[in-house]
């Protein structure tokens, strides 16, 4: 233990019965993240998102400017701060706030995919080896070499297939079962072996992660996981995430391990849950943003958060499992869907492929409503691409009661007979508001009167012809205005003037690409055919109420349609078909990024589009 450690200060846990040592000069939050602990965070430890609440029983509790503006009076004398801002001047008790770890959140895993005749990379071939004779000049690897007859391309040797080769080759009496690609040898089995080839398809979101396991003979998926990348615990953003990794130590590094350890968790829950090895899983196909694949591959994503925004690499290199530890077969195939720009990745590859607008003559405009919103439109003829800074609002991020689609999460609102109702995930007591539920209220809120055009929350003076229920949930807290939806168990649970705000910077975000996008593309709206959402809260949004705040275009809400996980079916496509594999770099190649930041117009357009539509729609 180096001097830094010895400051003498310990942090007791009674939730885990654990105490940790602080290091001087480090903070709660930067302690709960080197060991492990999760605690929510959308800010990096920037001290502007306010969710990291802990309760402290110290004798010495100093008030940060954070706490003061996020924690009322009541909580801070009752001991709650913000970890993120509070650095122990000697030992205290602590404890979480919330203590569930966050992988009952509602995550999307299924998407539309095209069905396509199976032809996967991963081959099977019985051999018969001809044994070496004295006298004869033979070698293991060039007698399977001449027994394949795959032409004069051979697939490529690698050291770890080569140390096992001659102990497999006479344990199985040289009759053998070889599992190999076009460019890699993988495996030697007995040639009794069940003919059993299993792949993955993984979608690597910036707040979630889902992993499928497919049975690479028929395509069939054996087994689904899902959980919320643990990197969100630095950062809710890729922003802040190369933000966070600029101020650390190794810090690529150690965000490339926090997803990797939490892939290797969900490989292991798939691979129980199918009754299979994990060394049976022969290739795998990612789909993930630009920054999430570099910080995959432990890769310096720097200079994608610096100005002229340059990514390392567009078209991944194909590399084995067991160069990133990934816990499936070690010459295992791992595949990255290939960029097309900037922040459009290969999850918008994917969500292309799943969909084949590339493949129609009219054309379609597909939204990715997320941390970073990715707007495509395109025909045969031609694709645009385009990525918003939409920030994390829409996943409940930055705002007060923000969070994720987990229980006792407001979805839904609507006002009836002026009384306001709402559903909550799992119809457990509200806790706060998720994505969905956020788009639903702006809108009705907008339709009762009691927000106006330009987003101010309307005083009850203000608010003309309003019920009286609705009237009374208008207040103040912290010299802001506010609007009640709550008053339970959990405690209040309301919608700030700020948070209107962030929701209006986002949605301007998103709006303002799919205005400038149409523009550039010489179409209007409703020459367009197709409106697919996609992504997780793409699918749960309620699309007349996106049109009433002015986040979609004013359109049959018919031609808006959902389309899931479509990236992760993307992966899936690229996993079971060369041909869909070659069509995805096709893609990459084809599809045109347009930078709106730079147009002449955006500011104009950002600025309009930050207002709500006249009379809600």
């Amino acid at each position: 233990m180096n001097q830094e450690d010895k400051n003498g200060i310990n942090v007791f846990l009674p939730q885990y019965n654990r105490t940790l040592h602080l290091r001087t000069g480090e903070n709660l939050m930067e302690l709960f993240q080197r060991e492990g602990f999760f605690v929510p965070s959308d800010c990096a430890g920037a001290g502007t998102c306010g969710k990291c609440r802990v309760q402290l029983f110290s004798a010495q509790m100093p008030v940060s400017e954070s706490d003061r503006n996020f924690l009322s009076s009541d909580q801070i004398n009752a001991g709650i701060r913000l970890a993120c801002r509070f650095v122990p001047e000697s030992d205290c008790r602590v404890e979480f706030l919330i203590t569930e770890e966050p992988d009952s959140d509602v995550i999307l895993t299924e998407g539309r995919r095209q069905r396509i005749d199976i032809q996967p990379r991963i081959k099977r071939k019985e051999l018969s080896i001809q044994k070496p004779e004295l006298g004869q000049d033979q070698f293991d690897l060039e007698s399977i070499v001449q027994a394949l007859h795959s032409g004069s391309a051979q697939p490529h040797a690698s050291l770890s297939f080569l140390e096992k080769i001659a102990v497999k080759l006479r344990d199985n009496d040289y009759q053998i079962s070889l599992i190999y690609n076009d460019s890699h040898y993988i495996e030697i089995e007995p040639i009794s072996a069940p003919d059993a080839a299993y792949g993955l398809a993984i979608d690597l979101g910036t707040t979630t992660l889902v992993v499928k396991l497919i049975d690479l003979n028929t395509g069939a998926v054996k087994a689904v996981a899902s959980a919320v990348n643990p990197q969100q615990q630095v950062g809710a953003d890729v922003i802040s995430r190369i933000g966070y990794s600029q101020q650390k130590k190794n810090a690529f590094k150690q965000l490339q391990k926090l997803v990797i350890d939490q892939l290797n968790v969900m490989i292991g829950t798939v691979s129980v849950s199918a009754g299979i090895s994990a060394k049976k899983i022969y290739d795998v196909v990612i789909a993930g943003n630009t920054v999430m694949g570099h910080l995959l591959l432990g890769l310096d994503a720097t200079h994608l958060a610096l100005s002229p925004f340059t990514p390392v690499v567009k078209f991944y290199p194909l590399f084995h499992a067991e160069e990133i530890k990934l816990s499936v077969h070690p010459r295992a195939g791992v595949y990255l869907l290939p960029n097309i720009g900037r922040f459009v990745g290969g999850d918008t590859t994917g969500v292309i492929l799943a969909t084949g607008p590339d493949q129609k003559e009219k054309p379609t405009l597909l939204i990715d409503i997320g941390t970073n919103g990715e707007i495509v439109l395109g025909n045969r003829n031609r694709i645009l691409a385009t990525s918003t800074a939409a920030g994390p609002a829409f996943e409940g991020a930055k705002i007060r009661f923000g969070m994720r689609a987990s229980q006792g999460a407001i979805d839904r609102v609507a006002v009836q007979d002026g009384e306001l109702q709402f559903h909550t995930v799992e119809n457990a007591p509200a806790k706060g508001i998720c994505g969905s539920g956020i788009i639903c209220l702006i809108g009705e809120l907008l339709h009762a009167g009691v927000l106006s055009w330009s987003g101010q929350l309307l005083s009850r003076e203000e608010q003309k012809d309003g019920s009286p229920a609705l009237l009374n949930k208008t207040g103040e807290e912290n010299r802001q205005r506010i609007f009640l939806l709550d008053e339970s168990v959990n405690g209040r649970v309301f919608l700030t003037q700020r948070d209107v705000r962030e929701i209006q910077l986002a949605k301007s975000a998103i709006r303002t690409g799919i205005n400038l996008l149409l523009n550039e593309f010489g179409v209007e709206i409703d020459q367009v055919d197709r409106i697919l959402l996609a992504g997780a809260f793409g699918n749960f949004l309620d699309r007349e109420q996106a049109i009433r705040i002015g986040l979609l275009p004013d359109v049959d809400v018919e031609k808006i349609r959902f389309i899931g996980n479509a990236a992760c079916a993307g992966a899936e496509l690229a996993l079971l078909s060369k041909k869909m594999r070659q069509r995805a770099k096709e893609i990459a190649e084809k599809t045109k990024y347009f930078e709106i930041a730079t147009h002449p117009n955006f500011n104009d357009e950002y600025a309009e589009n930050m207002l709500f539509p006249v009379n809600g729609r």
